[in-house]
Formats: structure tokens, C-alpha cells, sequence
């Protein structure tokens, strides 16, 4: 059944005039489709145009040889015609009411699922742009925990590094000080000098290096008490010989032995805790109280400790012990001949008196007799 729109005046089929006649509608929308939809071609729906046309024709239809009726049948007819038009006119309008009910009920029915699913297309456009302003903010909450914990591993990687260059700096430090020797302060004092130059001192150094190696050699100091340098350890130093001056004088002293605790220093460290200096007092030994045996002494350990010019130091020593032996014993000599001198004088002296006496006597007995 064929709708009739709201602006026809003609009924396509019957061609009864509808103008003042309502058409309900069903939605806005739907009106609104159906103005926008074009008219399709060929469809048999009829416009207004051309229904008016069709009405003109049925009016006047004209015969082919055919007789004209009668005046009075005619009106009969047309009269008749109009109450069955008429009345056809209202059974088509309400078929056309409805048709109309009915195609708006199927518009309807048609456009709620239309309606669902923009509303369901609205609704998953919604979710997806819902789910990727979420994926955004997930992506970008991942980046920046990436980003923070890409810069926690780069700083704490500077801060290893840091720690582990700070770490081998003190290695490095440590291991300088340990390998690095410390010097011992020490006073030597000699109870009489000589004209001579004054020979190293010899001590014999005992001890653990706190890097692990053992210590068993002889240090030679000089005069003013330099020479005595010891890596960072525990010690024991002691007098190894009596030194000798180049003039043949030779030295004795005390043969104590010092413990020496020598701690580890970086360098450009103040020493707040210098432990007291080592002293050493040496007195001339006199040249005729020097033995043979001490001799001996000073030619070993100089010779252990390769002492330059050691030689020179045993022959002045010699020499001079030599000297004063031979001065003594010519002295002795001398002093035994004047003894002897002083004897015989006194011998000489008693003879003569007994000679004098004896002459005394004679010279007695003469005179008696």
C-alpha cells in the first residue's frame, strides 16, 4: 500500500483530494530521513504533479465512436460515482492511516536497531578511546618509570664508578704507603771527638714489614743519625759494631736493643705521633785497650755491610793501636833503662862509699900502729 506524503493533495489511487487531511508522523528523525532520502525512479509513487494530471484525464476521457449518455443517466452516474469515490476515498484513508501507523511502527522498529547500534558504535568508539587514552597513559606511566630507572642505573652506575675509582685511589694509596719507607730519627753522640772523619754506623734491623716480607739486614747511619729508613712494620734495632774515625779511633758503646713500631703514611701526612729518637752514645776506645779480636770485628761487619774504604778505617785503627803499643814499649824500655841507669848508679854510688870506707880503715891502722 502506497503512503501518502504530507504534501500531496491527490490520492495516488484514488485520486481523492487529501490536502486538508492530517498525516500523522512518526518521529522527527524519521521525518527528517524521509525528506533527505531522494525519490527513486520508477517506483510508482506518483507526485503531485502528475496525480493532478492523472485526475484530469479521469475527468475527461474521451471516447472513441463511442455515443454520448444521456443528460440525466450521466448525472445519475456522476453522482453515484462521487459516493463511491467518496466512499472508497475514506476505506483508502484509513488503509492509508494505517499503512502510515504501521510503516512508522516498521520505521521505528527499523531505526531502533540502527539506534542501538550508533549507540553501540558510539559506545565502542568511546571504549577505544577510553582504552587508548589509557594505553597512552600506561605507555607514557612506562616510559617515565623506564626513564627514572634508566636514570637511577646511570647514576648509581657514576656513584659505583665514583666509589670504585675512590676504592682503588686507597688501594693505591695503601699499597704506596706500604712500599713506601719512613725515616727513623736518631741521635748519635760521641763522648769525645777526633780529627778524623767518623765511619757509618752499623745497625742489624730484626723484623716483620707489615706487607708480609721479613727484615734481617744492616743499616748504615752517619754522624748526624740519617740513613736508618724502614718500611711500615715491627722492628728490632741494635748496635751491629762499633764504628771506627779514619784516624784510627775507634768507638764503643751500648749494645741495647730498641723496638721500633713504624705505622703506614700517606704522603703529605703530619706526623703527630713521632715516636722518641733512637740514641746512641759512643766513647774512644784507648788504642793500646784495643784487642786484636776487636779488630777483627770492625774488618767483618765492614765488610759485611761493604762499607767503602773499609780498609783504610781497619788500617788507621791498626796503625794507631800499633803506634801506642809501640809508644808504650818504649816507654817501658825507656823507662826500665833509666831504672837501670838509676841502679847502677846507686851501685857505683855504694861501691865508692865501701871503697871510701875501706881506704878510711887502712889509713886507721896506719896511723895506730
Amino acid at each position: 500500500m502506497a503512503i501518502c506524503e504530507s504534501r500531496m493533495r491527490f490520492c495516488p489511487q484514488c485520486g481523492y483530494c487529501i490536502e486538508g487531511l492530517a498525516v500523522e508522523e512518526s518521529e522527527p528523525e524519521e521525518a527528517d530521513a524521509s525528506e533527505t532520502e531522494p525519490e527513486e525512479v520508477g517506483s510508482g509513487v506518483l507526485g503531485v504533479d502528475d496525480a493532478e494530471a492523472v485526475l484530469e484525464t479521469t475527468d475527461e476521457v474521451p471516447g472513441d465512436g463511442a455515443e454520448e449518455a444521456p443528460q440525466e443517466d450521466s448525472g445519475v452516474m456522476r453522482d453515484g460515482l462521487e459516493a463511491e469515490t467518496l466512499s472508497g476515498h475514506q476505506e483508502g484513508a484509513g488503509d492509508s492511516e494505517t499503512a502510515q501507523a504501521d510503516d512508522g511502527q516498521e520505521e521505528r522498529a527499523t531505526d531502533e536497531p540502527q539506534a542501538e547500534a550508533r549507540e553501540s558504535g558510539t559506545g565502542i568508539v568511546e571504549r577505544l578511546r577510553s582504552f587508548a587514552l589509557a594505553h597512552r597513559r600506561a605507555s607514557i606511566a612506562f616510559g617515565l618509570v623506564v626513564g627514572l630507572a634508566a636514570t637511577g642505573a646511570i647514576v648509581g652506575l657514576v656513584f659505583r664508578a665514583e666509589a670504585a675509582r675512590r676504592e682503588q685511589e686507597r688501594i693505591a694509596a695503601h699499597e704506596e704507603a706500604l712500599n713506601t719507607s719512613q725515616p727513623i730519627e736518631l741521635r748519635i753522640r760521641l763522648t769525645e771527638t777526633s780529627s778524623g772523619k767518623l765511619s757509618p754506623i752499623p745497625l742489624r734491623v730484626k723484623g716483620v714489614a707489615k706487607k708480609g716480607e721479613s727484615v734481617d739486614e744492616i743499616m748504615l747511619v752517619n754522624e748526624e743519625g740519617e740513613g736508618l729508613e724502614l718500611l711500615p712494620g715491627t722492628y728490632q734495632v741494635s748496635l751491629e759494631g762499633f764504628p771506627a774515625a779514619d784516624d784510627g779511633t775507634l768507638y764503643e758503646g751500648s749494645t741495647g736493643t730498641f723496638g721500633v713500631s713504624v705505622r703506614e703514611r700517606t704522603p703529605g701526612e703530619e706526623i703527630e705521633d713521632a715516636p722518641e729518637p733512637l740514641v746512641f752514645v759512643f766513647s774512644p776506645v784507648e788504642p793500646q785497650d784495643i784487642r786484636d779480636e776487636d779488630v777483627e770485628k770492625l774488618r767483618s761487619w765492614m765488610r759485611a755491610a761493604h762499607v767503602e774504604n773499609a780498609s783504610r778505617y781497619v788500617s788507621a785503627v791498626s796503625s794507631r793501636r800499633q803506634a801506642e803499643l809501640d809508644r808504650i814499649a818504649k816507654e817501658q824500655a825507656d823507662r826500665e833503662q833509666a831504672e837501670l841507669r838509676q841502679v847502677e848508679e846507686q851501685t857505683s854510688q855504694l861501691e865508692q862509699e865501701l871503697r871510701n870506707r875501706d881506704a878510711q880503715s887502712d889509713q886507721g891502722i896506719v896511723e895506730t900502729s
